[in-house]
């Protein structure tokens, strides 16, 4: 379970109950100890969807 300290709420609409949980992913690719993927799971067990996690890959890191 994640620390309320640690959530910030952008928006006041209500949360949808319905359709997978999406963790998007640019820079911190840690599993451990990482608080907002640990949010993201424990939001997609509490309304029993699905968590996917989408990593994108930024032209900026210089790879060929």
């Amino acid at each position: 379970m994640v620390s309320v300290e640690r959530v910030r709420t952008l928006n006041d609409r209500p949360r949808k109950t319905s359709g997978p949980v999406v963790y998007w992913i640019q820079r911190d690719m840690r599993v451990s100890d990482n608080w907002a993927l640990l949010y993201a799971a424990d939001t997609a067990r509490e309304l029993h969807v699905l968590l996917i996690v989408c990593f994108t890959l930024a032209p900026s890191l210089g790879l060929p």
